[in-house]
């Protein structure tokens, strides 16, 4: 957790330059709220930089949100975001640890809860904090995002694999089903990002602050060689004839009533 949390708050500062995806995903589940909530009482599931809580702020200008994330960073970047917004409480700190009201008739998260480990603990968070006929809608980076890097990583150190994989849709949604939960809506989504080279998608993946946790760690780091090789394997196999790389995100979009 404590490298989860610098690493974000490192890339607070250059987060939103490269989040094309988080922010698609943000204003689905945003557009997914409106349409099945009417809340006066937000929590918000790591609301980053703030491109959620934007959207549900001028979406439901008279609900009180409670707006919640691990790195300090990034909640100093949502408040300059959203400096004129009164009623957001910006909370700092583990969202099933944190001291939150008793209860939320809207709990909403984009691109965030993959991080909460083990993901049990979201299923509690929503039995202990979600109102009766409450609305869950969230965005969730599924099995399959950065499928190409993954791949090629595990290829050039079949011997140092990451520690954890990220959630399938049938394990999220077994999730939710365990809490009781009744569904409303639910998509997978697969968006790919180009960039201009392997190291400029490297880069990317480090100022967004992705490169921490454990979808994309390993108890031993890669070494130059074979950061090397990764490169090169990378854009042998799937640059495009215009010489770009892709990257691809499996996004699943939940939106379920208590």
């Amino acid at each position: 957790m404590q490298t989860l949390r610098a690493r974000f708050s490192a890339a607070a500062e250059t987060y939103d330059d490269y989040a094309a995806v988080q922010r698609e995903a943000a204003e689905y589940v945003c557009r997914q709220c409106v349409d099945w909530a009417q809340p006066t009482r937000i929590l918000e599931i790591g609301c980053g930089t703030g491109l959620l809580t934007a959207g549900l702020h001028r979406a439901f200008p008279a609900a009180q949100i409670d707006a919640v994330d691990v790195a300090p960073g990034m909640i100093e970047a949502a408040r300059r975001r959203l400096a004129d917004a009164d009623a957001i409480h910006w909370i700092v700190g583990d969202v099933v640890t944190a001291a939150l009201r008793e209860s939320y008739d809207l709990v909403c998260s984009s691109s965030a809860l993959h991080w909460i480990r083990p993901l049990e603990r979201v299923g509690q968070l929503l039995a202990d904090r979600l109102t009766p006929g409450g609305v869950f809608a969230a965005a969730v980076m599924l099995q399959g995002t950065l499928g190409e890097l993954h791949q090629v990583r595990l290829e050039v150190a079949p011997d140092k694999p990451v520690f954890e994989r990220l959630p399938s849709v049938d394990s999220f949604r077994h999730l939710l089903q365990q809490q009781s939960l009744t569904r409303l809506h639910d998509q997978q989504q697969q968006m790919v990002v180009h960039h201009d080279s392997v190291e400029r998608l490297l880069r990317q993946l480090r100022d967004q602050g992705l490169t921490g946790g454990h979808f994309s760690r390993s108890a031993v780091p890669l070494n130059r060689g074979e950061l090397a090789r990764l490169r090169k394997r990378y854009q042998e196999r799937y640059a495009t004839t215009a010489g770009q790389i892709p990257s691809s995100y499996e996004v699943g979009y939940f939106t379920w009533r208590r």
